[in-house]
């Protein structure tokens, strides 16, 4: 069967986690989005396809959510620290030979303060209400993804699928945006139950959030903190806008919430965001600016 182009997107936050760097506010909002041409998709379904029969077959479970599986909550609460581990293995083994590209955007309550967005009135697009930041942070990933995907050449049109939540499973969404991109276009939110690839983003959300939540811990890190963080590592993932770096392992004690906050300072500081020139320059591109303070 011929298949699509896929943008399949998950979301992650820290709620509960009284994190006390500048950049990571516990009511931030992440959604990560894994792009596919068709025969990425076909590949990526025939891998989670063998791993979910595999963890049928080994623990008599059905779904891989990692959130659960890390901290070993609900229906994951009967396995030990090494099935964790040995469970974020073979998925990050799977994600460093399958280098299908992330997109990711994050907003939190002080966001449109922060770069000088202003909205008149109680925008709504796309079934989005822009003047929520939650809301906000997906339009502006669906953007995204819109701009990489002409501007690499992908095969259209696109299926977008999102993780329910916001609707329930099987909805459909018309989309202004993505019209001549995304299939009839629309997006649509679907369970992980009953579309399996929201379990791979699904790990790659959860990975983002973690390393993030663990850089900050600092000398707070367990063993298994820091054997996490290394699995994480060596799966690679392949975030194409956000910044990567290299940091030596025996280094990983130094890693705390300070260093973090100074990295992403002059991570803004150098790509001029730290001025929010960069995304208003976007908004100027698409035309968008007049529409989002109409």
């Amino acid at each position: 069967m011929k298949m699509n182009t896929l943008v399949v997107i998950d979301d992650t936050g820290s709620p509960d986690s009284q994190v006390s760097s500048r950049f990571l506010q516990e009511r931030r909002k992440t959604y990560v989005a894994m792009i596919l041409d068709p025969q990425e998709r076909q590949y990526a379904r025939k891998q989670l396809r063998g791993c979910l029969n595999s963890l049928k077959k080994n623990l008599g479970k059905n779904e891989f959510h990692f959130s659960d599986i890390y901290n070993r909550r609900g229906e994951w609460a009967d396995i030990d620290g090494e099935t964790v581990l040995a469970i974020f293995h073979v998925f990050a083994e799977i994600f460093r030979n399958f280098r299908c590209p992330f997109i990711v955007q994050t907003c939190d309550p002080d966001f449109f303060r922060n770069n000088g967005i202003i909205l008149k009135g109680k925008i709504k697009v796309d079934g989005l209400e822009l003047y929520k930041y939650e809301d906000f942070a997906l339009f502006l990933l669906l953007m995204r993804c819109k701009w990489f995907l002409l501007e690499k050449g992908y095969p259209l049109p696109v299926d977008f699928v999102i993780d329910e939540g916001r609707y329930k499973n099987g909805h459909p969404q018309k989309s202004f945006l993505l019209k001549d991109v995304a299939s009839s276009n629309q997006f649509v939110f679907k369970s992980s139950k009953d579309f399996i690839l929201l379990q791979l983003v699904d790990f790659a959300a959860f990975s983002l959030n973690r390393m993030q939540h663990l850089l900050v811990k600092g000398k707070e890190r367990s063993k298994f903190d820091e054997q996490v963080l290394r699995i994480i590592s060596y799966a690679n993932l392949n975030f194409v806008n956000i910044p990567n770096i290299e940091v030596n392992i025996k280094g990983l004690k130094k890693l705390d919430k300070d260093w973090y906050d100074y990295f992403q300072y002059q991570v803004r500081v150098k790509d001029n965001s730290w001025n929010r020139k960069q995304m208003i320059e976007e908004f100027e591109k698409m035309g968008m600016l007049n529409f989002l303070s109409r």
